[in-house]
């Protein structure tokens, strides 16, 4: 429900919210998709194209129910290889849209990620039944770029209320809402809009569906969307500017939301769950550090997989790294010849020369990380060298002394007491660049200090190396709008001039990032009034939004 500029587009195609025979043509159209083998495809896609031809087969299908039913394909993510424990070889391949993730699955079929689930739960799928924890998405849900919320680990904070099984309630209205800050509360008006109120039940996760889903999710079809995961809820959100009630639920799939105060055209949307999943899986390392793996059953059909395997450019060089390894549960060694298996890895805090990986094992081990530059054949550690003391369940692991801008491949090694040997599956993940470059700064920064009286936050994108930064300042208890200005790239710190707003005369800008993860910006802003003042930001997400001088513009980008 973010901010379109082709909002006609954006939704499928309105009906009166019957299932008509064309829909029910796509509908069986698409299902059957979903099983088309994938007979051949390439490892690696441009960005604009598929990755494989079957991703285009199940492309079409979807667009055959409404059009950027998937999202625009230019903004499309380059295919790529992420690890999945029961796929052939340890990896299976998968494409980024903005609306779903498209994977090869078993036997060679199109299936989609469940990622809304793993958005709300923090639950990364590794394998048909083995799950590591990285924490909710604080990503908002639903509004404009720089909507606070509610995001995805509200949901999670409130499972109690929002994720509890509850028995069928037909008819009723929904009166339950969560506020931005993530805090539950009652909408008054829930009984106002029939078609906000209940009109069906999925009995496999029980959870209620309003009426208005519940025919849109007829029309879409349930392999797009998923079952419900959550009751459904109000929320008051900014979009394009405006606050608005919106009524949401979370599916398996996607996240749908109902706008009564939209044309009767777009009442129903479902967003770029995509983009979001992205956003939290590569560009914000995936919510916290990871948490043991453990083994569940799921209600779903097609299981997905995550892991960190970031693309870049092919690197040349010679890896001379040094891997420190700190096991972080101790227990009491086992002498038993059992076998050892490996979950993982997961790379986190990546920087131009140092990088973390963790993962879990199947038994009590010591555990080391091997590492090369990828294209090369050998590692760099070998776990045979290893002293096998303390043991432990959970290694990380610390690369060092990595080439900046370089791809490395990453594999957990560990053996038990008896010096039986396991491995992970490979990973990979890219270095940061030795200097920032404009695409460094892009994202929504948030001042660490809320009451300074200062900046409040920027918002910034990139565009052939110019810069565009929309400013706002904390101004009487609430926000006050510096503008929008552009600027050319030339190097760290990113220099630039808002002009004078109210009271405040021309306001000087300068932005540095202040850590190795470039995760955090010095702003030093100063005017003739208020003089000089240095202050501390954090990137709270990344987004892709266009920003331009009259403001945020709207553009096809939902939670």
């Amino acid at each position: 429900m973010h901010l379109h500029t082709h909002r006609p587009t954006h939704r499928l195609t309105p009906v009166s919210w019957q299932v008509r025979p064309r829909a029910l043509v796509a509908i069986a159209t698409m299902l059957l998709l979903l099983l088309t083998p994938v007979l051949a495809f390439i490892n690696v896609g441009a960005a604009g194209t598929y990755a494989a031809p079957a991703f285009q087969t199940q492309w079409n299908a979807g667009e055959a129910v409404a059009p950027n039913f998937w999202g625009p394909l230019e903004l499309a993510k380059n295919g790529q290889q992420e690890p999945y424990v029961e796929a052939p070889g340890g990896t299976r391949l998968v494409q980024y849209f903005d609306k779903a993730r498209m994977e090869v699955g078993p036997n060679n079929t199109v299936t989609n990620g469940l990622l809304a689930t793993e958005l709300i739960t923090g639950n990364r799928q590794l394998g048909d039944t083995a799950f590591q924890n990285f924490g909710p998405a604080n990503i908002p849900v639903a509004g404009d770029p720089d909507n606070l919320g509610p995001t995805y680990a509200a949901i999670q904070s409130n499972a109690a209320q929002l994720r509890v099984v509850v028995g069928s309630t037909p008819g009723a209205a929904v009166t339950v809402a969560l506020t931005p800050a993530g805090a539950l509360t009652t909408f008054a008006n829930g009984a106002s809009f029939a078609q906000a109120n209940i009109g069906g039940y999925d009995s496999v996760t029980q959870h209620n569906v309003p009426t208005a889903f519940l025919n849109y999710r007829n029309t879409a079809g349930i392999p797009a969307i998923g079952l419900a995961i959550t009751e459904p809820f109000w929320s008051n959100v900014k979009v394009a500017g405006q606050q608005r009630d919106v009524l949401m639920q979370g599916f398996e799939r996607r996240v749908l939301t109902f706008t009564p105060s939209n044309p009767a055209a777009f009442l129903v949307e479902f967003g770029n769950i995509g983009q979001h999943y992205y956003t939290w899986r590569y560009m914000t390392g995936g919510g916290t550090s990871p948490t043991a793996v453990s083994s569940t059953t799921t209600t779903t059909t097609d299981a997905t997989a995550t892991l960190v395997a970031t693309t870049g450019a092919t690197a040349t060089a010679t890896p001379s790294a040094t891997v420190t390894a700190t096991a972080t549960v101790t227990m009491t060694p086992t002498t038993a010849p059992v076998p050892v298996t490996l979950t993982g890895p997961s790379v986190t805090n990546i920087t131009m020369s140092k990088a973390t990986i963790s993962y879990t094992t199947s038994v009590l081990t010591c555990g080391t990380a091997e590492l090369r530059v990828k294209g090369d054949t050998s590692w760099s550690t070998n776990i045979d060298s290893i002293t096998c003391a303390p043991l432990t369940m959970s290694v990380t692991a610390t690369l060092t002394s990595l080439n900046p801008n370089t791809i490395y491949e990453v594999r957990g090694a560990a053996k038990n007491a008896s010096g039986t040997i396991g491995y992970s599956t490979v990973g990979s993940f890219t270095t940061l660049s030795a200097q920032p470059t404009a695409e460094s700064y892009d994202g929504n920064w948030v001042n660490d200090n809320a009451t300074s009286g200062g900046a409040a936050r920027f918002f910034t994108t990139t565009a052939n190396n110019i810069i565009t930064v929309h400013g706002y300042g904390q101004c009487g208890g609430g926000e006050c709008d510096w503008g929008t200005q552009t600027g050319a790239f030339t190097g760290d710190p990113f220099a630039f001039v808002f002009p004078a707003v109210g009271s405040l005369s021309a306001i000087n800008v300068s932005m540095s990032f202040t850590d190795d993860t470039r995760t955090h910006l010095k702003v030093v802003w100063s005017d003739s009034a208020a003089g000089t003042h240095t202050e501390t930001f954090h990137r709270r997400y990344i987004f892709t939004s266009p920003i331009y001088t009259g403001g945020i513009k709207p553009i096809l980008i939902k939670p």
